[in-house]
């Protein structure tokens, strides 16, 4: 396992202080193990969103996770949404949804749609 950069250990430590908690390396290691695959950027913004919001509580790893991907390009949520929502199942949700995307990001390169159903 790949150890936490020096920075990733001071934001989830100012993270902690904000909470008056101490971590050891054990659950300094497990936050680690939750975002390590996450742009550190959203993970330091996540960290900050959090200390000023009124929660009581410290977050879980996962919830620092879940709260550092709402700083993903918006492009990337909208596919996301996309795949919860309608998973590409039907022609007509596809071409909704890049409808949508093209919209919003009119520069952004999508593939084409295949309109043919065929059984």
């Amino acid at each position: 396992m790949v150890k936490p950069t020096p920075a990733f250990v001071s934001t989830i430590n100012a993270l902690a202080s904000a909470y008056s908690k101490e971590l050891d390396e054990p659950t300094i290691a497990a936050y680690w193990i939750g975002v390590s695959d996450i742009e550190p950027e959203w993970v330091r913004k996540a960290a900050v969103k959090i200390i000023r919001s009124p929660a009581v509580y410290m977050p879980r790893p996962g919830e620092l996770r879940e709260v550092a991907l709402e700083f993903r390009p918006k492009p990337e949520r909208l596919i996301d949404r996309w795949r919860r929502e309608d998973s590409g199942k039907t022609t007509a949700g596809l071409l909704g949804w890049r409808k949508a995307l093209k919209k919003h990001f009119p520069k952004m390169k999508l593939p084409p749609v295949d309109t043919d159903q065929g059984a």
